[in-house]
């Protein structure tokens, strides 16, 4: 079902739109088709057939005006899912950026906007879904940060005469000094490893796409303190969920990849606070991402927009 049915779907499908040689067609995959699991060799094989059949057509439909795409959504609140989810609905929330399972009213409405945005824009957009695991590797980024620390800021104590503890420290870097004593040659080695593994997998992206576009964080500002290095409910093995979680996923590739990006306030949230946008491009294209980040604060200006706590809100009523 999940990939014949596509394929009949695409084949009913496609014979209008090329007769009318402009369409678009969007697949629903999983991320299990990249990331499964223990007793999903039916299914993720079933959406890897998808994902690979969409890569496919696409090329085969692209010369008649037809773009061809897929989502693949996490883990989501249905009946086929009810099982998992009441026996480790923790576990796998804890895997999830965003602490919960999504819902199939999400899914849906992100697919219709997705085809309504590429039908309205005109431009050859395709959605993906670049291949990462964006908290193991901020883990593998971490240890190659950290690796070396204990030395460097042993070394700030004795050039400033200050000991290294609670005293002049907040409590998370205390808790990375600690890690950093700690860690071996082996560690760092296979850190670099999978740094090397997530930058040859974000590498394929850009085989086909000469720009990245996708959300900063997946969530808007957080409340104040929740990146805080000063919290003491943080240890090394839940550090990257804790702190690193809301930023690693679209972030971290540009840093991994050493590319270019831009965040652009492009959106605001219900909530008053703005949607940040961002753009990534390949090595040594910073000109792509200034020319695209001005044209679209051209067609979509943000300088008029002043939340209720700014500066100049405070001047203005100090001088009334």
């Amino acid at each position: 079902m999940n990939f014949l049915g596509a394929v009949h779907a695409c084949r009913a499908a496609s014979r209008h739109m090329i007769a009318r040689r402009r369409g678009a067609i969007v697949l629903v995959s999983s991320v299990a088709a990249q990331r499964p699991g223990r007793g999903q060799s039916n299914y993720a094989g079933s959406k890897g057939a998808v994902e690979a059949f969409a890569r496919s057509i696409a090329v085969e439909l692209a010369p008649r005006g037809i773009r061809v795409n897929v989502v693949a959504p996490g883990v989501i609140e249905t009946t086929m899912s009810a099982d998992l989810l009441a026996l480790a609905r923790d576990e796998v929330n804890r895997r999830i950026l965003l602490r919960r399972a999504g819902t199939a009213e999400e899914v849906a409405q992100a697919v219709a906007n997705t085809a309504a945005r590429l039908e309205e824009m005109g431009h050859y957009v395709s959605e993906e879904s670049p291949e990462l695991d964006g908290l193991a590797a901020m883990r593998s980024m971490m240890h190659v940060w950290f690796f070396g620390f204990d030395l460097r800021l042993e070394t700030y104590a004795m050039q400033t005469g200050h000991a290294i503890g609670a005293a002049m420290l907040e409590p998370v870097i205390v808790k990375i000094y600690e890690h950093a004593r700690t860690m071996n040659a082996a560690q760092f080695l296979n850190a670099l490893a999978g740094i090397n593994t997530a930058r040859r997998q974000l590498g394929r992206y850009f085989t086909k796409y000469d720009v990245w576009l996708c959300p900063t964080t997946p969530r808007v500002a957080e409340p104040w303190g929740t990146y805080s290095l000063g919290r003491t409910d943080v240890t090394i093995d839940d550090l990257a969920e804790k702190i690193f979680a809301g930023t690693c996923q679209f972030t971290l590739p540009h840093n991994i990849l050493g590319v270019p990006a831009i965040s652009l306030p492009l959106a605001m949230h219900s909530s008053g606070v703005p949607i940040g946008i961002q753009l990534g491009s390949t090595a040594a294209t910073e000109h792509v991402v200034l020319q695209l980040a001005t044209a679209l604060e051209e067609a979509m200006p943000w300088n008029d927009r002043v939340p209720p706590l700014h500066v100049s809100r405070v001047v203005s009523a100090q001088q009334r």
